[in-house]
């Protein structure tokens, strides 16, 4: 194996550790924003975990952020509670903040 392949290798393996924290920042970022939506809607506590369960997979899709800020300001909208895009929004930016530090001090 040259050194331009083994050097394309690490670097594959490099981006492949990056995306995989990715996704675990994103999907830990969700179940928090849900467990916050859920606190604002007055949802107990089975149904708080149920819907915090449910935002993890929306990243999988195509513009997943977009999907999941959506749903949950619209959930948010039907149950009466006044929150605007821009809210929820910040709210995901400061969750997938606490989301990289969770998951970086605890492994």
């Amino acid at each position: 194996m040259s050194l331009f392949d083994q050097r394309k290798q690490a670097f594959e393996g490099g981006y492949a550790l990056g995306e995989d924290m990715l996704f675990k920042v994103k999907a830990r970022r969700n179940k928090l924003l849900g467990a916050w939506a859920a606190q604002l809607m007055n949802l107990g506590e089975g149904e708080s975990a149920a819907y915090a369960q449910s935002l993890v997979g929306y990243d999988l899709k195509d513009d997943g952020d977009g999907l999941v800020k959506d749903k949950v300001w619209a959930d948010l909208q039907d149950a009466g509670v006044e929150k605007s895009e821009h809210q929820v929004e910040r709210t995901m930016q400061e969750l997938f903040l606490e989301a990289r530090k969770q998951l970086e001090t605890s492994g």
